[in-house]
């Protein structure tokens, strides 16, 4: 994932985490340099360090939304099995 992704979910963010990527994307740069002053390296590290924080949680995110519908369809689909079973075992006990 890169900045340009990162703008694309900005409207699923919260606010701390929309503030870091105007950070990481330049539009506040007074609060990006004094990050990097701050710490002692260079801007381009601190806004790779930012997008990789940020892309890692994006992910986070994504794989959470992901396993809730799998868990979702998973229950469906097992309350569906049981039912086909019940409606085999009613044609069994028919014959």
């Amino acid at each position: 994932m890169n900045v340009a992704d990162a703008r694309g979910y900005a409207d699923d963010l919260t606010d701390p985490q929309r503030a870091v990527v105007l950070i990481a994307t330049a539009e506040k740069p007074s609060r990006f340099d004094t990050i990097a002053r701050g710490s002692g390296y260079e801007q381009s590290d601190i806004s790779q360090a930012i997008e990789q924080l940020l892309s890692m949680n994006l992910i986070e995110k994504e794989q959470s939304r992901l396993a809730g519908k799998f868990f979702y369809n998973y229950v469906l689909l097992n309350d569906r099995g049981v039912q086909v079973q019940a409606i085999l075992r009613d044609r069994e006990d028919a014959k």
